[in-house]
């Protein structure tokens, strides 16, 4: 999920090469342990270590298990074949000094649900270039970035810039975790970190799982080699899976990407940004991609004039989001949006009606990467967000005061109009931002028109561009221009949010995936007829359960619980694979 420590400082690293040449032969004589061990010395000499992403539940696992897990209550429906993946950072190495929520290796915790009820739970770590290296060297090689706040954090980038050059950490094969999201695509089941391209694993018929390795996207000079999106959108109606990658360190800032539906890459277009942020999600619908361009900057200076990690939240300046047909020739064709500023990490779905789109995604009022604690700003409500392609105006209202992130959709109805969203639900009162349940969202209720104060029109969007200096850039944050007023955003008229699971007391999960009861989309009673399932962690009994709901009824009693044969720390993302897809896997 956070951008790649390479991809961060790569600019650094061009100023540095150029002064360091002449010491290289002496210093590779000495290079592992003064430079490991400098860098350590610089992390551990903070008066206070960020280490909260190891507390409690959110603290990793020592142990890949392969083992039966047991239903102890209720019955596993009907139809309801094949396995749950969730991927999550688990770092394998002791961390020295802080770490961020977003970083370590990454981890698949698998329940496979065959027929007769059996059930079978396998961990097993993404084998990455990254683990590989720091298995061999028996210790945490690479730099956090949870260490690269401040001053001594500029240190800290320096010297891993410096090892790379160096070749005491490797980085050919890149250095992402895979510790983000999972998707199926053309037979393979691919593991997610946006900093560096896919890894392939597999899951085998007994629920075993193994890494394949790591993918090639695309071959010769039209080969894929920018960070690839842990949120790629699988077109329901072509079977193509749609993508983006980004950059924070270099042109080009955004490139979109397409896959066939036998993961051949056959399209791809540069898309011009004026400064580069952190693009986590983005959005398709029939016809369009959107690019959410949102004030989550990358700023090197904020880490000296700060304090702060190079990632930062800037509220003055406005969001954008790029409208862009989904095989333009060109990046020409984008049509950009303004509105006020703010922060989106996921979004729902998006799909056109008539003459507009809407988007559906979890806002919040800014965001802070070095927070140690959850503050309800930090807090994301489900948005629509309205674009009028005729008129140039966009325009937002919140649907639901609930705070809620990680939403999911009926997988067959990506970029299609949609009338439910599950949502993981929080508590604004818990400073450790755990899941407390599933909020379902009606994403079609009140349709009221949108307030005035939150739109902008095509002529207000350019003058803002415009009046201030072009182009915007973190570095330069007086010549940024805000856009329009911030403030409490609307709220519809009802709370769309139609009713809520709740894990009970002192228990805690993740993101819940919708799994369609099997069949025909248009046979089925509706968009939410179907299951979630969802990893729960009791408190108390110091032990995980997966839970099976009822999408449409929405009881808090689950279908069926199932014990697992150990913890399953908090995590990322989620998806659910057939018995029919698992039996079509390639390698």
């Amino acid at each position: 999920m956070a951008p790649a420590v390479a991809q961060v400082l790569k600019p650094a690293l061009r100023f540095l090469g150029r002064r360091v040449v002449p010491a290289v032969i002496v210093i590779r004589l000495i290079r592992t342990p003064l430079l490991h061990g400098l860098q350590t010395w610089i992390a551990k000499g903070r008066k206070e270590y960020k280490r909260q992403a190891l507390e409690g539940n959110y603290g990793p696992v020592d142990q890949e298990v392969y083992q039966h897990a047991t239903v102890v209550d209720g019955h596993i429906p009907d139809g309801l074949e094949g396995v749950y993946l969730r991927n999550g950072p688990n770092p394998a190495q002791p961390v020295a000094a802080s770490i961020h929520w977003f970083e370590g290796d990454g981890m698949i915790h698998a329940t496979t649900i065959s027929k007769g009820q059996q059930v079978m739970y396998c961990n097993r770590y993404v084998v990455t270039s990254r683990l590989l290296q720091e298995r061999k060297a028996g210790k945490a090689i690479f730099a956090k970035f949870g260490d690269q706040e401040g001053v001594r954090g500029l240190f800290v980038a320096l010297l891993e810039l410096l090892k790379a050059k160096l070749g005491v950490i490797n980085m050919k094969q890149g250095n992402g975790t895979a510790n983000t999201a999972l998707v199926y695509h053309a037979g393979r089941i691919m593991a997610l970190h946006e900093g560096d391209l896919p890894y392939q694993v597999r899951v085998h018929s007994n629920g075993k799982i193994e890494t394949v390795g790591r993918m090639k996207i695309g071959s010769g000079r039209d080969a894929w080699t920018m960070p690839f999106t842990a949120h790629p959108k699988l077109d329901p109606d072509t079977g193509c899976l749609h993508f983006i990658g980004y950059n924070i360190d270099k042109k080009p800032f955004l490139r979109y990407g397409i896959l066939s539906p036998e993961g051949e890459l056959q399209h791809s277009l540069v898309i011009d940004l004026p400064y580069p942020t952190m693009l986590h999600d983005f959005a398709i619908t029939r016809n369009f991609a959107l690019f959410l361009h949102l004030p989550l900057c990358f700023d090197p200076q904020a880490m000296i004039k700060q304090n702060s990690l190079p990632i930062v939240y800037k509220p003055n300046f406005s969001a954008r989001i790029g409208l862009m047909p989904l095989r333009a020739k060109s990046a020409k064709e984008v049509k950009w949006f303004e509105l006020p500023s703010f922060m989106a990490f996921h979004v729902a779905n998006a799909w056109e009606e008539s003459n507009t789109v809407r988007l559906m995604c979890c806002v919040s009022k800014g965001m802070d990467m070095g927070a140690t604690e959850f503050t309800e700003d930090m807090g994301a409500r489900m948005t629509e967000i309205t674009l009028d392609i005729s008129s140039g105006t966009a325009s937002m209202r919140t649907l639901s005061d609930v705070l809620c992130d990680f939403p999911v959709v009926h997988p067959g109805l990506i970029g299609r109009r949609t009338r439910y969203s599950w949502a993981a639900s929080f508590s604004a009162k818990d400073r450790q931002a755990r899941i407390d349940g599933i909020a379902k969202i009606d994403l079609l209720a009140n349709p009221a028109p949108e307030p005035a104060a939150f739109s902008t029109t095509a002529a207000e969007a350019a003058a803002a561009r415009t009046a201030g200096g072009s182009p915007r850039s973190p570095a330069k944050e007086s010549a940024a221009v805000a856009g329009p007023p911030a403030g409490p955003l609307p709220t519809a008229p009802r709370d769309c949010c139609v009713s809520r699971i709740q894990f009970g007391p002192s228990q805690y999960g993740g993101e819940a995936f919708f799994v369609p009861r099997p069949g025909d989309l248009a046979k089925r009673n509706g968009d939410d007829d179907g299951w979630l399932l969802v990893y729960v962690f009791d408190i108390p009994l110091d032990t995980s359960f997966l839970h099976i709901y009822d999408a449409k009824t929405m009881s808090s009693t689950p279908l069926a619980k199932i014990r697992l044969p150990q913890r399953v720390p908090y995590g990322f993302h989620t998806t659910f694979i057939s018995e029919q897809q698992l039996a079509k896997q390639v390698v």
